[in-house]
């Protein structure tokens, strides 16, 4: 088990002193690093996101909309806590151009690495939805988590760690997202989290951990039943590489979260679903 202090020291260390390349491997340690700066409302954290943001506004000002993909959606997501904390423009903006390209493209989620694509996409739309469209979309959203645990069934138990456990982050980040006024949706997405872990055999993989963790806290499972197993699967120094930082950074977020040292922020995932209330 790593502490505080280390594990803070080395979200300093993934810090880019150059430009941050707009992958997959990027939106983990991008959501990592934000989740350690709700638990521990560190600012050094905030300021290595907000700068991450910051060159994302100007790459895509530099590219084009020709830049956007799956990824920049799942690093992309961070623009709307911004938006919220300060109100600054460019960042509604830089939002809605990445909404443009996916509003045409919702059908492409499913397609290819898909539940990869389901982790990236889903919460950038639900964080739309609910920043700036009144929630008009939940239909579509609702349909395609549908969609997605349909496909899970017939796939999921077959799946490597690391592939299953998008699934399982798509959701449960979807679960956190979803306005509880709209009961049916939000159970839903829970319902569809927990068919979903059902079907994962392996438990201990930091993907499934962070699901778990974060399912724990928002009520989604039954603390009792999974909180223990899944702290003791928390991977320590070993386990600690430059390959796997963003979701162990993302877990540990969680596990500080549990055990309440979130500094006030524990509220942070439900005022992002009531954004547009």
């Amino acid at each position: 088990m790593l502490s505080e202090k280390e594990i803070i020291s080395y979200a300093e260390k993934m810090k880019q002193t150059e430009r941050w390349d707009w992958t997959t491997k990027t939106a983990l340690v991008l959501t990592g690093i934000w989740n350690l700066y709700e638990a521990y409302n560190h600012e050094g954290c905030r300021e290595t996101v907000k700068d991450a943001m910051d060159q994302l506004v100007q790459d895509l000002k530099d590219q084009g909309s020709e830049m956007i993909n799956f990824a920049v959606l799942g690093c992309g997501r961070h623009l709307f806590p911004l938006y919220r904390e300060n109100g600054e423009e460019i960042y509604k903006k830089t939002a809605c151009r990445l909404w443009q390209w996916i509003e045409s493209r919702q059908d492409a989620v499913l397609e290819g690495p898909w539940t990869e694509n389901l982790f990236l996409a889903e919460p950038f739309i639900l964080e739309y939805e609910n920043q700036f469209r009144g929630k008009e979309g939940y239909h579509q959203i609702q349909k395609q988590l549908a969609d997605a645990n349909r496909m899970a069934a017939e796939q999921l138990s077959g799946m490597d760690q690391e592939t299953s456990g998008y699934y399982l982050m798509a959701l449960i980040d979807s679960r956190s997202l979803i306005s509880e006024e709209v009961f049916d949706h939000y159970k839903n997405a829970e319902k569809y989290f927990k068919a979903g872990l059902k079907l994962v055999d392996d438990k201990t993989s930091p993907y499934a951990v962070y699901s778990v963790l974060k399912g724990c806290r928002l009520g989604a499972l039954l603390a009792e039943k999974y909180q223990e197993a899944a702290e003791q699967s928390l991977p320590d120094h070993e386990g600690l590489t430059d390959e796997c930082a963003g979701i162990m950074l993302m877990a540990y977020g969680e596990y500080a979260k549990l055990h309440g040292k979130d500094a006030g922020c524990s509220s942070l995932d439900q005022s992002a679903a009531k954004a547009a209330d």
